[in-house]
């Protein structure tokens, strides 16, 4: 009976140890996690907000790197705010043979503009970040591991930040 006790708490270790890999994220369990991924460099990038965002509370915060380094490269802003400059739109096509929706959210940082775009075709997301300085082509990060999809959180992201322009580049 013993053994069967240790075997059961074995699997149960590495079941919780696998899950813990399999999603990787900068946003801490108090905050709400708006998107997530990871990439091919194993490099993380989350949108996280504070669990009181709203017009005029709390924010958001990108947070992009290693999860081993227990510290991320880049966070913008420096601290979560609601007045940080992040802009997003959305856009849906209803077609016969397919139906797709994007979603977009970008800031801007120094020299450079970020992109996070989700796209779903028939279900099926792909999620990039695109950065480009002002000076040089944009460079193209694809989402190896999404964990969390920025289009499940569209509707409030759109609210809250209430935007009538988007600049993409």
């Amino acid at each position: 009976m013993t053994s069967l006790r240790i075997l059961f708490f074995l699997l149960f270790f590495l079941s919780a140890a696998s899950r813990a890999e399999e999603h990787q994220t900068w946003c801490t369990r108090s905050e709400r996690e708006l998107f997530s991924c990871t990439f091919s460099n194993h490099k993380v990038a989350s949108l996280c907000a504070t669990a009181d965002w709203s017009r005029s509370s709390g924010g958001l915060q990108y947070r992009f790197g290693k999860p081993e380094s227990r510290q991320p490269e880049m966070i913008y802003p420096k601290t979560a705010n609601s007045s940080a400059n992040f802009r997003a739109l959305s856009s849906d096509t209803l077609g016969r043979k397919e139906n797709t929706r994007s979603v977009w959210l970008s800031f801007k940082v120094g020299k450079y503009r970020y992109v996070i775009q989700d796209d779903e075709r028939d279900g099926t997301h792909r999620q990039v970040i695109k950065v480009a300085p002002d000076d040089k082509p944009e460079q193209t990060l694809i989402c190896n591991k999404n964990t969390s999809l920025l289009s499940q959180q569209s509707e409030k992201i759109l609210y809250l930040l209430d935007e009538d322009a988007f600049d993409e580049r």
